[in-house]
């Protein structure tokens, strides 16, 4: 007998996002391995699967039957825990999502189109650049598609299937809209990651739990071994700085004018009193100084990028020798790259807080915190 769904209420989108986030898992060295935009950092698959995750957690805690309250778990959950570019912008979404959503109990096919417009829409205003041929062309073609055919679809299940069709045929046109894709043969790895989301849906409509993804990781080991080389993606800046503020009324817009000039890749999700910022830069301490400006900074995450892709482009050369040490030690950044030295930050503890030295606090920040702390 064929399932048909005609209404969306709390605990049924639990459940789809419950198998959303396996799918995600089961797709994470996958998507790990095709990342080459914005950076090839191999870590869009790792940062799609946390982000998921946190949402897990959380709603898995959660009783109710109530979509906008589900929904607003989620958006919830997605700020705290993003990581990654991709995550940051899949947290907008959720974000837009449970705006659209706010004071309903259940949804019918028009309703939860509507809502997906709007979290699509969204997602793509976090973004400082927005890049066509990524996560945010697949979202808008996928809620077209929605917004299309949701006035005479009425049944969950056939509309999933079918979005899910669009939402693929996009992916797949993802090398035509961006060269570096395409020049190393693969899909954006958000919008994969995405598509994965919307797989794991459907599959759970059709089967109960997720099918075997055997042929999907046969064909990713074959994407790992495509030439890092040939990929002429620039590194422009070395941290990707990340970081969640609390505050009262904070404005998305002017975060994001006050942040645009000190990196690239800035994507501002979040509500007026919880805000996420990814952005990368040469100086993530000047970010976190600016920000606090506007609230609480709560959490923060640096990863060294450099580091990130020296290790995708070595990791099939074996070496016998690594050089270790902290950041006291003070190298020429010229030696560091030369012989790839690993430098481990030292903790700084002023007080209650703490900075990684040579990373969220630099010298003349740190003479400065001494000169005019208490404590």
């Amino acid at each position: 007998m064929k399932i048909q769904i005609k209404y969306l209420n709390g605990i049924r989108f639990k459940r789809f996002i419950l198998n959303s986030a396996q799918r995600i898992n089961q797709m994470e060295q996958y998507l790990n391995d095709i990342n080459v935009f914005p950076v090839a950092d191999g870590d869009t698959g790792t940062n799609m699967a946390a982000t998921m995750n946190s949402i897990v957690k959380e709603i898995k805690k959660c009783k109710e039957s109530s979509f906008a309250r589900i929904s607003n778990i989620i958006a919830d959950s997605a700020l705290t825990g993003a990581r990654g570019n991709s995550g940051a912008i899949l947290a907008q979404f959720f974000q837009g999502f449970a705006e659209a959503t706010k004071g309903k109990a259940r949804l019918g096919t028009e309703a939860f189109a509507q809502a997906a417009t709007k979290a699509a829409e969204q997602a793509r205003k976090a973004i400082s650049h927005p890049q066509e041929g990524t996560i945010i062309t697949v979202m808008k073609d996928w809620a077209n598609h929605l917004t299309e055919h949701a006035p005479h679809t009425p049944d969950f299940a056939e509309l999933f299937k079918k979005s899910l069709s669009k939402a693929e045929d996009s992916l797949a046109k993802t090398p035509e809209k961006l060269l570096i894709l395409k020049k190393a043969g693969v899909v954006d790895a958000g919008a994969q990651g995405f598509v994965n989301i919307l797989e794991g849906i459907v599959n759970f409509i059709e089967c109960g739990k997720i099918r075997s993804l055997k042929a999907i990781t046969s064909s990713a080991r074959k994407i790992k071994g495509f030439n890092q080389e040939q990929d002429n993606a620039e590194i422009n800046f070395q941290f990707c700085t990340e970081c969640l503020i609390e505050g009262v009324e904070m404005d998305r817009e002017e975060i994001s004018q006050k942040l645009s000039h000190l990196g690239d890749s800035l994507v501002v999700a979040g509500s007026k009193n919880k805000v996420h910022i990814h952005i990368h830069t040469d100086k993530p301490e000047d970010v976190f100084t600016e920000l606090s400006e506007f609230g609480t900074v709560v959490k923060t995450k640096v990863d060294d990028m450099h580091k990130q892709h020296t290790k995708i482009k070595f990791d099939t050369h074996t070496k016998s020798i690594g050089l270790v040490t902290d950041s006291t030690c003070d190298l020429p950044p010229e030696l560091i790259k030369k012989y790839n030295i690993q430098i481990v930050p030292i903790v700084i503890q002023v007080g209650k807080k703490s900075y990684l030295d040579q990373v969220e606090v630099k010298p003349k920040e740190f003479i400065h915190i001494l000169e005019t702390s208490n404590e």
